[in-house]
């Protein structure tokens, strides 16, 4: 579970295969009794993530979502396949369609639908445009229960996850951060993680949770590529290297309180992550008199591919030493 980091299923994909799969580098262990499973799929298995999410979307109705009723559907629209409507996107959070007719849910990223019309498919698979007669506001939150208006993690497991819950990895969050930050008990962080978790144990009190740190930024530009040198608190590499230790340590003091520490674990990504070498980079010229180039940072907080894996690799060591012993 997570935000724009766990939201390709890059690093779920990869830890499921060296659990379950067979071969490759290095090698799966073709275990046969795991499952990996939520909302979102892709390479056999489910995750849940969505970009720009912290603690406080899961933990409360969350972004604005809008259920789109809908007919003469054909190919019904893929999860997170966007469509645009009155110069807006919707991102496909839920289908429910039989025979061409029934409801989408989605995401809002701006301002509200016409009353009635046309989604216009912007990416993603499904029809290229869907005629919808009317729409209801919802809760944007997977685990939220419009109707009952409160935290529903039961009906989230029973759709997406074949009604059983062992195990939840949460690695949450780089939205919302400010430099040098040392106070993680607001309600953007710590009490919400809170609020969630003590839904999830009172409805499954024999599952874990595990509690991901997040791993430190790009080290060489990434920052200043992704938010500029003003203007933005996350343009401050330093002071955001400090904010993730911080956070860090945080997290591993919650797990640690009475009452936490029996089903809570942290699992530190950052001791494991090589922020150095495995952020996005590109060849640049060191100077504009100088045909030397050197590796400059091009995104702040997203890994490279060889970066997810070493979060995969984080979530393999963790799940062998807690389960497979």
């Amino acid at each position: 579970m997570g935000d724009s980091l766990t939201h390709g299923g890059v690093w779920c994909q990869e830890a499921s295969r060296r659990l379950i799969g067979s071969g490759g580098v290095p090698a799966g262990l073709s275990l046969s009794n795991i499952s990996f499973v939520g909302r979102k799929t892709g390479g056999g298995i489910g995750w849940e993530g969505n970009g720009g999410w912290s603690w406080v979307s899961y933990a409360t109705s969350g972004r604005p979502a809008y259920r789109f009723y809908v007919t003469n559907v054909i190919t019904p629209p893929a999860i997170d396949a966007v469509y645009t409507n009155n110069e807006q996107k919707f991102a496909v959070a839920e289908i429910n369609i039989t025979e061409g007719a029934g409801n989408i849910r989605c995401i809002g990223h701006g301002s509200t639908p016409t009353a009635s019309g046309m989604l216009t498919k912007s990416s993603g698979a499904g029809d290229d445009t869907i005629k919808f007669a009317s729409y209801k506001m919802d809760a944007g939150n997977p685990f939220w229960n419009a109707a009952k208006d409160q935290l529903d993690i039961k009906s989230y497991v029973q759709t997406y996850c074949n009604g059983a819950l062992d195990v939840m990895y949460f690695l949450l969050s780089w939205n919302g951060q400010t430099p040098f930050r040392t106070d993680f008990s607001s309600s953007s962080c710590i009490n919400d993680a809170k609020t969630l978790f003590d839904h999830i144990h009172s409805v499954y009190p024999q599952a874990k949770i595990k509690l991901m740190g997040i791993q430190l930024p790009s080290l060489n530009g990434g920052m200043g590529a992704n938010y500029g040198a003003a203007g933005t608190s996350y343009s401050d590499t330093y002071g955001m290297v400090v904010t993730a230790l911080n956070m860090n340590q945080a997290y591993h003091d919650f797990a640690n309180e009475s009452g936490y520490s029996d089903f809570v674990e942290f699992v530190n990504v950052s001791s494991q992550f090589d922020s150095e070498n495995n952020m996005p980079e590109s060849d640049v010229a060191v100077n504009s008199r100088s045909s030397k180039t050197e590796k400059r940072g091009t995104n702040g907080v997203h890994p490279s591919t060889e970066g997810y894996l070493q979060i995969a690799d984080v979530v393999f060591r963790n799940f062998v030493a807690n389960f497979c012993q």
